[in-house]
């Protein structure tokens, strides 16, 4: 249910009425599965929202997420109120999950300029794996103060030449 979700097969009311049946009596509602699908959700790191804002100025931010609806809608929020608004690829959207071929796909379809100019950023080492195999070179975030020292640096480096 979860992957079909995350890749747009199943609508947020078909989730939220699935998650609602496996409990007794339907005790709970949709709503408050939604409140606890959200609860998971961090706050953005402000060292990398920082680090970020010059590539969003710079029009050189593209997201790329595994997500479904409801999880974007407040990490949308949430990046919108920090001052980050780029565009995105989302699973939900284009039907597929990294590390799949068919979403690297759909970020090089996405804009351009990833295929020559592009770092693709993941968490997971098999996503940037996948990345580099589509050509886009590829960094394993694991730290955030590094992440956003390096991304300092990257976009110093860049503006510079």
């Amino acid at each position: 249910m979860i992957a079909d979700f995350e890749t747009g097969a199943v609508s947020v009311q078909q989730f939220t009425d699935t998650v609602s049946s496996l409990f007794p009596d339907n005790c709970l509602s949709n709503q408050d599965i939604v409140m606890a699908w959200q609860s998971v959700l961090g706050a953005p790191v402000a060292e990398i929202i920082h680090a970020a804002r010059p590539l969003v100025a710079s029009g050189r931010l593209l997201l790329a997420s595994n997500t479904n609806p409801l999880h974007w809608r407040s990490v949308a929020a949430c990046l919108l109120t920090s001052g980050i608004e780029a565009p995105a690829v989302l699973s939900f959207e284009v039907g597929h999950t990294k590390p799949s071929e068919k979403f690297f796909s759909a970020i090089l379809e996405a804009d351009q300029r990833v295929g020559d100019q592009a770092i693709f950023i993941d968490d997971l080492g098999r996503n940037v794996a996948a990345a580099r195999q589509h050509g886009i070179p590829g960094r394993i975030h694991s730290d955030p103060q590094k992440t956003a020292e390096w991304l300092r640096e990257l976009s110093a480096a860049r503006w510079d030449s």
